[in-house]
């Protein structure tokens, strides 16, 4: 299998190769969130360049290096940077946080079932849903990780314009709510 690294991918044999982007191909930019479906399916939402922030939607088939780029509903999240990403088990992608257009950091988390974009249709659809999550919900951030461990989110760190973070919240997707565990 590859690892993908947006258009860059890392190959068994350990080194990179750069794909050849399609025609329909997303502008260039940083700060993505990537959520990894499976070994052939990537999803990269948001970013920026150096003029703009983006709230658009891709997936890439690594098998094919083809760019596919996904219709959004529901809930959309705001152009975003820096957001934290994960899939769960069952391939719901996890969008928490970020910075906005206007360098905002945000708290916000949604959700969407990535399960769709994994068939053969070109057709890719998503729905996203925000999350009215209660308990002790994590300050304003950017540039945090946030990875599934045993059924939860965990996330870590990030940043906002004042403060740097070293702190760990857990999130229950099922009982919607944030906790902040005491570390020792």
């Amino acid at each position: 299998g590859r690892v993908t690294v947006v258009g860059k991918f890392w190959q068994e044999d350990m080194s990179w190769f750069e794909g050849q982007p399609t025609e329909n191909a997303p502008a260039k930019r940083y700060g993505t969130a990537l959520f990894r479906l499976d070994e052939r399916c990537v999803v990269v939402y948001g970013g920026r360049n150096f003029n703009e922030h983006f709230n658009d939607c891709w997936l890439i088939i690594t098998e094919s290096l083809t760019w596919v780029p996904i219709r959004m509903g529901g809930d959309i999240p705001p152009a975003l940077c820096f957001a934290s990403s994960d899939v769960t088990e069952n391939g719901r992608m996890l969008l928490f946080g970020g910075s906005t257009a206007d360098a905002a950091a945000s708290n916000d988390l949604y959700l969407a079932d990535g399960a769709p974009l994994l068939s053969l249709s070109q057709n890719k659809a998503i729905q996203w849903q925000q999350e009215r999550a209660g308990g002790a919900v994590p300050p304003p951030r950017s540039g945090a990780t946030l990875n599934m461990v045993n059924g939860r989110a965990v996330l870590f760190g990030g940043c906002n314009k004042s403060d740097f973070y070293n702190d760990i919240h857990y999130y229950d997707l099922e009982g919607k709510k944030w906790t902040k565990p005491s570390v020792g």
